[in-house]
């Protein structure tokens, strides 16, 4: 049940230009570092102010469902939101045949939640010409349920996006606007407590003066600061996935095996970076442009020697800003 990736080694494999296919989930937008097999040429291979105990959160004679988004693209970029949350995009010409994510940190509360589609032409192209470029489909697995007679569970289907209809001479961009409901055992109340960062004057200087401070602590392997730091965005992110202390521990040391891994060397300064909000404005990320794209900013690299692979792997690192400060902290997403 657990959802969390934590794939902690990813490779890129390079050719006379690097190019990196930037598929963010919100597996990813977990805090911890990603890894995955990726070539350079881009093909994969392979004090937020919540302190809780997660172990109290009761959900026995309750549900447990964990939403998905299945979705594929073809001919075409395209950028997926959930309630106003990146939960994936793919911002290099490349084609997803099937493909599913987790999307329970970003479902807060019970009720409607909202869908934001932008699907571009493939650079070097004015239009979309595919028919069916983007198909998703949002659902749930009731952990709570019986298995059936195969040994699996029941996928209990909450939506479904009708078929795009392109016309001969194609479309430059779509924009799909879309809401589904959806019934979870908990609410995530602290989003009220913060504000609209892009109302902040100096925004991006402030935000990238945290990452630097972060990066220096990740520099020192301060892993006891660091902890204390991110820990609350992991209890807000262990309720959503219904994870024990013990569950949220062991994603934690996902990080400090990535800290541990890589030298400071191979710790990237905080540069060529794109500032992205969610979650309407009251949450901020630096991604790298670095060889493409990368989740996080926050990136260790290493060139494999007599090897076309670069060995890479990243902490993800969000911030928002409570009302009546003037401090950025570290949320869940």
């Amino acid at each position: 049940m657990k959802q969390q990736l934590k794939i902690k080694d990813m490779k890129m494999k390079s050719s006379m230009k690097l190019k990196a296919i930037m598929i963010i989930t919100m597996l990813g937008m977990s805090l911890a570092g990603y890894a995955q097999a990726q070539k350079k040429d881009g093909t994969f291979v392979s004090e937020s102010g919540m302190e809780m105990q997660v172990d109290s959160m009761v959900y026995k004679n309750e549900s447990r469902p964990v939403y998905y988004a299945r979705y594929g693209n073809r001919g075409c970029l395209f950028e997926l939101r959930i309630n106003d949350n990146v939960s994936a995009e793919v911002t290099e010409p490349v084609n997803i045949g099937e493909t599913s994510i987790t999307i329970n940190p970003v479902i807060f509360k019970s009720g409607k939640q909202s869908i934001s589609i932008n699907l571009k032409p493939f650079p070097g192209r004015k239009t979309i010409m595919n028919e069916k470029p983007f198909r998703l489909e949002i659902g749930y697995y009731d952990f709570t349920e019986k298995l059936d007679s195969m040994g699996n569970r029941i996928w209990h289907k909450v939506f479904e996006l009708p078929e795009i209809e392109i016309p001969e001479e194609g479309l430059s961009q779509i924009k799909i606007e879309k809401e589904f409901e959806a019934q979870v055992p908990y609410e995530i109340t602290t989003w009220d407590e913060y504000v609209d960062l892009r109302e902040i004057p100096n925004i991006e200087q402030k935000v990238v003066e945290e990452y630097k401070r972060v990066r220096q602590m990740i520099a020192e392997k301060k892993i006891n600061e660091l902890k204390e730091y991110f820990w609350p965005s992991y209890q807000e992110i262990g309720v959503t996935l219904y994870q024990s202390q013990k569950d949220i521990e062991r994603d934690w040391k996902g990080n400090v095996d990535i800290i541990n891994k890589y030298s400071v060397n191979e710790l990237q300064p905080i540069e060529e970076y794109r500032m992205v909000f969610s979650t309407d404005g009251k949450s901020i990320s630096l991604k790298s442009k670095k060889h493409g794209g990368f989740p996080a900013a926050l990136l260790f690299l290493r060139d494999e020697k007599d090897s076309s692979y670069i060995k890479y792997g990243y902490i993800e690192l969000h911030l928002s800003m409570k009302k009546g400060t003037n401090k950025l902290i570290p949320v869940m997403i």
